[in-house]
């Protein structure tokens, strides 16, 4: 390269280099000074230090000085909103880069944290590689209760520390008396997870036994789902009696009859009939029923002057407060209990609600206390039902969409446990916009879930499918898709068509009339999008990049995104439609061709995917620079091919250097962005059987990490609780062998009738929904034909296998 003459320019005195003051990224670097005036650019050294705006330090390997401005010097300020980074430092106090040059940043490799599936945390390295996961099962936090109150926060601390890092301690009532109740967070979930098994029930503190469980998690999908299931219902009897009242003429007695059917008396739904018969206390008798325990004479003349009176003997002598507070010294043993007294009318029975923290003590006060006879209620049965509830906030909006569903699952759902929907519309008294509330009650936890798990089913929407089967085309992904929708929510205002293109799902909502007509227009699309012929285009891998800088973006253009794209797996061209399209599809494949012979002949060579020119460049900390469009593209295809993490293909694909997430932000869409995200993550769960499950409840896409014998978790989805062990729902009165494998014989029958088979090398179920006999496992990444469940290392063997055993590829 010739020198060039520069303006006069301070010398740094650390390193003999010259730097523009405030400049933030030059085009070039610029050595020192030589004898003959001259300046020439040279590669960054080894050894320069490297300090950012807060004098860190950091150190990188070096790489050649690339003569164009690289254009993602900086990160949008919406990325940096969504996202949490953690930079990760090296321990080396000599970097790599003159100071002052705006390179500082470059010089580190970032990590990103992300909430995916609404609870579960992710941490991503460069290349979108899997780092750490947090499930959303793995609260970190215990409930301690029964704790001294001689005992501080710092000796919980002590106490815990055996467990793992405790980070905070923090008390749920700071105005309890003898003993405490602390709210207590580990840094991580597996801490909390033993720690609650092993405190519980324990003396962790002389002289006191600590009980110790996991927090409850509300639900993240729509409307909370907040679960409350330390909730006891009480049934007393009332300290009620008989009166029998005589009175002059019956014009007297009915009167008194309807002043005690409408007024009652002290709270008590007071019942009255004119009787014949003994007692004879007047020319009419009157007998009044479920009058308070303490009713007298002149309670009795409110009703109007009478003859006589005579009253049976109560029940019990006690007054209502008096027996709640029998109850409240009944249930001193089982922790923290809040009561609620339901106000009157009160009849035979009024019912008091016991609220504990932990959902273990109200079931064992519930079973304790069910049908017992206490002295406190004259020895009478008492009733006591562990009710279980989950409350949600519909938007207003959303509740309008639901409300047809909504009825219609309140009017057919109940059972034997009192399994119940209500609803809570303020919006006539209150604000026209307020949520509303819904609120499904059981005596059951299983009933419950079963409850839930429809509802929830109403709040995703009804998927559109034929004949059981989901029904998607990319198509639909595109604007000419989101075009179609919406002309048919148009023509249909009654229905609210959701469409997840991450998931390849389209859901419904509104009435289901109304929606069998929608789906039916939504299924006639897809037949007819689908009976278009698809084709593949094998192309070179010079000619890649050719493809996807030039030629790939106008086909799309010309004959819509959802009809072509690029395979970067199979390296194929694939084109929907009829004849005349595949004719333009292979005329442009030809023009490449052609195209990239004439720039090979003139030396150009640049792209580590095309070989040719670079267009719109994109360089990376290795050296090597890319096509804008190549390497949209190669991150485009990770979606399908799951292969993480992703790394340059320089120098024959033999370059390790990750793909820098900052780059990926810069280029892709938050929606793309996202989509890679989640195929990494799901690449990740699905090679690692042995470590993740997902929620045994139909539908739930939470995954959870398998725990010794005894641990139960809640998912924060559906709120079911799961045996860990066993990776079934919560059984609480059965070992993990009495379950019934029925289930995995439905299983395998069901497989049978859907093109199901089991991958051979890692036995994950394989469904097949569409398209040529090679499949690859997308847990394993083995190529595997279909036919004859052979595997294979790539691609090409799989195809060769298929013509020269099976006469064709299966299509």
């Amino acid at each position: 390269m010739p020198a060039r003459s520069l303006p006069f320019l301070p010398r740094c005195r650390a390193c003999a280099f010259w730097h523009h003051s405030g400049s933030a990224r030059p085009n070039m670097l610029i050595g020192p000074a030589s004898r003959s005036g001259d300046h020439q650019p040279i590669q960054r050294h080894r050894t320069h230090p490297v300090v950012n705006s807060q004098h860190e330090y950091a150190t990188r390997t070096p790489r050649t000085q690339s003569h164009t401005q690289n254009p993602l010097s900086s990160i949008p300020p919406h990325v940096s909103g969504r996202l949490s980074r953690e930079q990760s430092q090296s321990s080396s106090d000599n970097p790599v880069v003159p100071p002052g040059l705006g390179l500082e940043a470059e010089s580190r490799e970032e990590n990103i944290t992300l909430t995916i599936l609404d609870a579960t945390k992710v941490t991503f390295g460069p290349g979108f590689g899997v780092i750490e996961v947090k499930t959303g099962f793995e609260s970190r936090q215990i409930l301690l209760e029964n704790v001294p109150a001689t005992i501080a926060p710092v000796d919980i601390t002590a106490a815990l520390s055996i467990f793992g890092e405790v980070i905070a301690v923090l008390p749920v009532d700071p105005n309890e008396g003898s003993s405490s109740a602390y709210k207590v967070t580990f840094a991580r979930g597996e801490s909390a997870i033993n720690a609650a098994a092993a405190v519980d029930s324990s003396e962790l503190f002389a002289g006191s036994e600590v009980k110790a469980c996991m927090t409850v998690r509300n639900s993240t999908g729509i409307g909370g789902g907040k679960l409350y299931d330390g909730d006891v219902l009480f049934e007393l009897p009332t300290a009620r009696q008989k009166g029998y009242v005589g009175y002059e003429t019956k014009e007297k007695a009915e009167k008194a009859i309807a002043l005690a059917q409408q007024k009652g008396m002290k709270g008590m739904r007071v019942t009255a009939q004119i009787y014949e018969g003994i007692p004879v206390v007047g020319a009419v008798n009157v007998r009044f029923e479920n009058l308070p325990g303490d009713a007298s004479a002149k309670d009795l003349a409110r009703y109007g002057p009478y003859e006589t009176h005579m009253l049976d003997r109560p029940k019990y002598n006690w007054t209502v407060n008096a027996a709640v507070d029998g109850l409240r010294r009944m249930l001193e043993g089982y922790g923290d209990v809040y009561l609620n007294v339901l106000p009157p009318p009160y009849n035979k029975t009024f019912r008091v609600w016991a609220h504990f923290k932990d959902p273990r003590r109200a079931a064992a006060a519930q079973e304790a206390l069910d049908r017992f006879c206490p002295r406190f209620v004259g020895k009478q049965r008492i009733f006591a039902h562990h009710v279980r509830s989950i409350l949600y906030n519909l938007p207003a909006d959303v509740f309008d969409i639901l409300a047809y569903d909504i009825n219609l699952l309140r009017s057919y759902h109940c059972d034997e446990y009192a399994t119940s929907i209500s609803v809570f519309d303020r919006r006539i008294v209150a604000d026209p916009k307020a949520p509303v509330q819904v609120k499904l009650v059981s005596r059951n936890m299983s009933s419950l879930t079963k409850l839930k798990a429809a509802f929830d089913r109403l709040l995703r929407g009804e998927k559109v499918t034929d004949s059981g089967q989901t029904v998607w085309n990319d198509f639909f992904g595109g604007p000419a898709g989101q075009n179609f929708l919406d002309d048919l929510e148009k023509a249909h205002p009654t229905v609210r068509i959701n469409r997840d293109t991450r998931r390849r799902t389209l859901a419904l909502f509104g009435p289901q009339a109304d929606r069998a007509h929608v789906n039916a227009e939504i299924v006639t699309r897809a037949k007819l999008l689908q009976a278009q012929r698809k084709h593949r285009y094998s192309v070179a891998s010079h000619l890649i990049g050719v493809f996807m800088s030039e030629d790939l973006p106008s086909l799309q253009k010309e004959l819509g995104r959802e009809n072509v794209w690029f395979d970067l797996t199979n390296r194929q061209l694939v084109v929907c439609g009829d004849p005349s399209t595949q004719k333009v599809a292979r005329l442009v494949v030809q023009q490449a061709g052609k195209r990239q012979r004439k720039r090979n002949s003139r030396g150009d060579a640049g792209c580590p995917v095309c070989f040719g020119e670079v267009s719109q460049p994109v360089s990376l900390m290795c050296g090597h620079t890319w096509c804008q469009a190549c390497l949209v593209g190669y991150m485009h295809a990770s979606v399908d091919s799951r292969s993480f993490p992703l790394t340059c293909l320089g120098d024959e694909a033999k370059c390790t250097h990750h793909i820098p997430l900052s780059v990926a932000q810069q280029l892709l869409s938050p929606d793309e962005f996202d989509a890679i995200v989640n195929a990494s993550f799901l690449a990740h769960v699905q090679s690692h059987p042995d470590e993740f499950h997902y929620c045994p409840t139909p539908d739930c896409p939470q995954v959870y990490r398998k725990s010794g014998p005894g641990a139960v978790l809640q998912c924060p989805s559906c709120l079911v609780r799961i045996c860990s062990h066993c990776n079934m729902e919560y059984h609480e009165s059965r070992s993990c062998q009495d379950q019934n494998p029925e289930d995995e014989r439905l299983f395998e029958r069901w497989k049978l009738g859907h093109d199901v088979k089991d991958c051979p090398s890692c036995k994950v179920p394989i469904e097949r929904m569409a398209g040529c006999n090679h499949m690859t496992c997308t847990s394993c990444q083995t190529h595997i034909c279909w036919a004859c469940l052979a595997t294979f290392s790539t691609s090409q063997q799989v195809y060769s296998h298929m013509r020269s055993i099976h006469g064709g590829i299966g299509l």
